[in-house]
C-alpha cells in the first residue's frame, strides 16, 4: 500500500511517500515561510523524487493514480495551517479518488519523537505552544502507542495534574515539541518529577512519524474516509472568538429617535423600504407598534418589527435585522414581544405575508408559531407569490 502524507499544522512543514511502511521520498521544511507557499512544491518534490528512484519515472498524474491513500495531519495547532494542509489532500483525493486518513497532530509528534527501538517504559507528552500558557497536547506510552491522556487544549498546570495522575505507571517522562518549555515552566514546581522528566522542544512531526501512524490506521478501513469528510480538528478557539465579546441585545418600545436607524436598517435590509415619514407614523402612532432590538453595548438598535392593529387584528409590516445580528435570535425576540404587545392590545389574530421563496423567514414564522392560510399570486411582481399566515391568540 503507498500513502502520501503531509503536514502543515504547527511550525514545521512536510510531505512523504511510503509503500508498506517503506520511504521512497520525503521532504521536511523548518522555513519560516507560509505552508501555503511551501506544501505544494514540497509533495511535487516528493513525488518526483519518488518517481525517478522507485516508479520507474512515472508523470506526476500517474503517480498520484498510483498512491492509495493520502494522510493528512488535522490538528489540533495552526488554525490557518491546519487548514492549509487540509485543504491540499482534499485537493488530490477529489482528484484521484481515494481515501483519506485523518491523523491527530500529538499522535503524529508523538511517533516521530519515540525512538524506533524503544524498550524502556516512557510517557510521551507531545505538546504544542498554544499561546497564553496554554498547550494542545496528548500522551502516549512510547511502548503500545496507546494514548493514556486524551488530545486537547489545556492549561500548562492541568496538563501537569494530568501527567501526574498517570506517571506512576512509567520511569521516565519525554516532553517533547514546542510546546514543552510552557510545560516545563508548569512543572518546575513538581520536585518529585524533576528527575525522570526530559525535555525536547526541537522535536516536530516528521513524514515518518506520520507515516507510522497512517500504516497503522490503515489496516482499519473505517478510517479511510472520503474528502468529502476530511476535515480540521480545533480543539481551542480562533483568537478572534476568544477575545470578541458575544453580541448581546435587548427589546423595547422604539422612540422618535430611533427614526432615522431604522430608516437605515430598512435601506440596508428591503428591496422596497418603508419613507422616514412612514416610519415616524409607525413609532409616534398609538395604533401602531414599532418595537425595536438594541445593541446592548452601544444603545443602537440593530433591528426591528412594525405592525398595524385595528380593532383585534395586528398585520405585521416590516422585520429586519442588521447583518451583523442575525442568527443569534434577535428576529424571534422581535416577534415574541410583538405578540406580547399584542396581547396587551387584545388583539385575536396577527396577519403576514411573505415571499414563497424566502425559506429563511418561512423556517421563522412557522417557528414563531404562525400558520399558513393561504397564498397571493404575482404579490411581489409576475411569478413572485405570497404565503399568507396568521398567529391566533389564545
Amino acid at each position: 500500500m503507498r500513502i502520501l502524507v503531509c503536514d502543515t499544522s504547527n511550525a514545521s512543514c512536510c510531505a512523504g511517500l511510503y509503500e508498506d511502511g517503506r520511504m521512497l521520498s520525503m521532504e521536511l521544511s523548518l522555513e519560516r515561510r507560509t505552508h501555503s507557499e511551501v506544501i505544494m512544491p514540497l509533495i511535487h518534490k516528493v513525488i518526483d523524487d519518488a518517481s525517478e528512484r522507485c516508479l520507474g519515472g512515472l508523470d506526476h498524474r500517474s503517480c498520484h493514480e498510483a498512491v492509495d491513500a493520502y494522510a493528512c495531519v488535522v490538528g489540533p495547532g495552526s488554525f490557518t495551517g491546519i487548514r492549509i494542509g487540509v485543504s491540499a489532500v482534499k485537493g488530490m483525493a477529489l482528484v484521484t479518488g481515494k481515501p483519506c486518513i485523518a491523523i491527530d497532530s500529538t499522535r503524529a509528534l508523538a511517533s516521530s519523537a519515540v525512538p524506533t527501538n524503544s524498550s524502556d517504559s516512557t510517557l510521551i507528552v507531545a505538546c504544542f505552544d498554544a499561546r497564553n500558557k496554554r498547550v494542545f497536547a496528548g500522551c502516549y506510552d512510547a511502548l503500545s502507542g496507546a494514548q493514556v491522556v486524551s488530545t486537547n487544549a489545556y492549561e500548562a498546570s492541568e496538563l501537569v495534574d494530568k501527567i501526574i495522575e498517570v506517571v506512576s505507571d512509567y520511569s521516565r517522562v519525554l516532553v517533547v515539541g514546542n510546546g514543552a518549555e510552557v510545560v516545563q515552566v508548569a512543572l518546575s514546581t513538581e520536585n518529585n518529577l524533576e528527575a525522570m522528566v526530559e525535555f525536547a522542544p526541537g522535536a516536530v512531526i516528521t513524514p515518518e512519524g506520520i507515516s507510522k501512524v497512517a500504516f497503522e490506521m490503515a489496516a482499519d478501513e473505517a478510517n479511510l474516509i472520503s474528502a468529502a469528510i476530511l476535515s480540521p480538528i480545533y480543539c481551542a478557539k480562533s483568537q478572534a472568538e476568544r477575545f470578541t465579546k458575544p453580541l448581546e441585545f435587548v427589546v423595547e418600545n422604539a422612540n422618535e429617535k430611533d427614526v432615522s436607524r431604522i430608516t437605515i436598517l430598512e435601506a440596508e435590509s428591503i428591496l422596497h423600504p418603508w419613507e422616514t415619514i412612514e416610519i415616524e407614523s409607525l413609532v409616534k402612532d398609538e395604533s401602531k407598534s414599532c418595537i425595536v432590538a438594541r445593541d446592548k453595548s452601544t444603545g443602537e438598535a440593530i433591528g426591528y418589527i412594525g405592525a398595524t392593529t385595528v380593532i383585534d387584528e395586528m398585520e405585521i409590516g416590516n422585520l429586519c435585522v442588521t447583518a451583523r445580528f442575525r442568527r443569534i435570535g434577535v428576529a424571534l425576540a422581535l416577534i415574541e414581544a410583538l405578540i406580547s404587545d399584542a396581547r396587551r392590545r387584545e388583539v385575536k389574530t396577527i396577519f403576514l405575508e411573505v415571499d414563497e421563496s424566502n425559506a429563511a423567514a418561512i423556517k421563522l414564522y412557522t417557528k414563531a408559531g404562525f400558520v399558513q392560510y393561504g397564498s397571493r399570486s404575482n404579490y411581489y411582481g409576475q411569478g413572485k407569490n405570497a404565503l399568507l399566515y396568521r398567529f391566533e391568540i389564545q
